[in-house]
């Protein structure tokens, strides 16, 4: 598949956590699993496999699921009920935009992506 032929999956932000790992907020239109996924960035010339979709505890039952996706779970806890739906509405809000949260896995490499940064699928060797 050319290049021109691929969704488009762009960074829009993402997260170090020593906890959980590299939390990428992608956009992701196309709907449907993306998990599994080996990810390419022509601009750092690197590759980061998806290793699961985040679901959150405040939001479990209002986010988007994709049949056949894998799924970890985060348990945020939040100093108020304010603040929870604050955080709520804006991962809601998000989805709606087509911008997912996911699990990234670097490979063969520790180098963080690029806010901005397009990535394409590629297939596993």
């Amino acid at each position: 598949m050319s290049e021109e032929n691929q969704p488009l999956l762009q960074i829009v932000n993402y997260w170090n956590v020593s906890s959980v790992g590299l939390i990428v907020e992608l956009y992701a239109p196309a709907e449907g699993p993306l998990t599994d996924l080996i990810l390419w960035s022509h601009e750092l010339q690197k590759q980061w496999m998806v290793r699961s979709r985040l679901i959150y505890n405040h939001a479990l039952d209002e986010q988007t699921r994709f049949p056949g996706e894998r799924e970890q779970m985060l348990f945020l806890s939040f100093e108020d009920a304010e603040k929870a739906d604050h955080s709520r509405s804006k991962l809601l809000l998000n989805e709606a935009k087509g911008i997912f949260q996911y699990l990234f896995q670097p490979l063969g490499h520790s180098t963080d992506p690029l806010v901005g940064d397009r990535l394409i699928s590629i297939k596993e060797d």
